[in-house]
């Protein structure tokens, strides 16, 4: 018999507060004002559907969708949980709701993705058989660090290495939080 391998990918869609990546020319489903738009199948259509084709799970984490919309896209495969809004950003706020959900129920194996422009391409459970000492990855987005807005931030910030971000920008993977 075949051992079922339990895993999920946690993503999340709030609109309630502003975008912390609004002006970033790659996000999708964001309105002039900050906010992603409601209720719109588009902001992370592509994740849902590529979601489908693989043996694993998805959660998707709200603050402002109405019972209607939740119930058209939820299917044995996606679940929608509501989450509370508090004082934290879009960014932030998700991990607490990961936290919370995931001390509650117990899963093989978790992903945190972005939701609005991830297409999950393989199955992740896959990384974990093939790399089984590995406990944490972090997924390469499809762009270059020069093409997304970092380096204004880097500096902006008086991080560290600005010099070595600044000439190898033009060679480095971006490596990217929205994909763990």
């Amino acid at each position: 018999m075949v051992e079922k391998i339990n895993t999920v990918v946690l993503g999340a869609y709030f609109s309630l507060k502003p975008h912390p990546q609004f002006g970033d020319p790659h996000l999708e489903g964001v309105g002039e004002d900050g906010r992603v738009r409601q209720e719109d199948i588009k902001y992370f259509e592509r994740w849902y559907n590529s979601l489908k084709n693989f043996p694993i799970e998805g959660r998707v984490f709200y603050d402002n969708l109405s019972d209607n919309f939740v119930n058209k896209y939820s299917c044995e495969k996606i679940k929608f949980l509501k989450a509370k809004s508090d004082q934290y950003v879009y960014n932030v706020q998700r991990f607490f709701s990961y936290r919370d959900f995931l001390q509650k129920n117990k899963f093989d194996y978790v992903f945190f993705t972005d939701i609005s422009d991830v297409v999950i391409a393989n199955n992740p459970t896959e990384l974990f058989k093939k790399f089984p000492d590995t406990d944490f990855f972090l997924g390469k987005d499809s762009i270059k660090l020069f093409e997304f807005p970092y380096l204004p931030f880097h500096k902006h910030f008086n991080w560290e290495n600005y010099f070595d971000f600044f000439i190898n920008q033009f060679n480095w993977d971006l490596i990217n939080c929205g994909v763990i």
